[in-house]
């Protein structure tokens, strides 16, 4: 696995691209390498390739998903790791517990909009933003409207409800981010 890496550090960008999509393939989606490579894919089809911010955005977004997916989190309030709330402290905080839940569950949005920041073309960072955020409102509103249309379905609160719930939730913490965000 290293030597690919090596070796596709020393090849063209877009044959780069190239390689670390196919090993990103091979590894699997549950890897720590899968996960690198994607980080990796996303920092070359930016910097590298000069894909236009659709793109570019696409390709963070689903880079975040990803990575949501692959650190075995799921949709579903008893999927919570709710034993990372507990790490590193010897005596119980409410808020502190909380925040560090929320770090972990919503990690994933923080790495892809801190993953643009190098970025040297500031305009181009900012349209990559705004499209990320679009994206998860627009799957947030996807969500509102499977709710409405599954509104008597019998798993409506275990499946819809769970899912359009941690949508919501990634929408605001994505918004919040990019705003936050906004100066840099």
């Amino acid at each position: 696995m290293v030597a690919t890496v090596i070796v596709a550090a020393a090849v063209p960008t877009k044959r780069r691209a190239a390689i670390v999509a196919i090993v990103l393939l091979l590894s699997g989606p549950h890897s720590l390498w899968g996960i690198a490579l994607w980080l990796a894919f996303a920092r070359l089809t930016i910097d590298g390739l000069r894909l236009d911010a659709t793109a570019s955005a696409l390709v963070l977004w689903f880079a975040s998903l990803h990575w949501f997916f692959a650190t075995n989190h799921r949709n579903d309030f008893g999927s919570l790791h709710v034993s990372a709330a507990f790490v590193g402290f010897d005596e119980f905080s409410f808020y502190r517990s909380a925040v560090a839940l929320l770090i972990n569950t919503f990690a994933h949005v923080v790495l892809l909009l801190t993953a643009t920041l190098p970025s040297k073309r500031s305009q181009f960072r900012r349209r990559v933003l705004d499209t990320v955020c679009w994206l998860f409102m627009l799957r947030c509103v996807v969500s509102v409207l499977n709710v409405s249309v599954q509104r008597h379905h019998l798993m409506l609160w275990a499946i819809f409800a769970p899912r359009f719930v941690f949508d919501a939730v990634t929408a605001v913490v994505a918004v919040s981010l990019r705003l936050s965000l906004l100066d840099l």
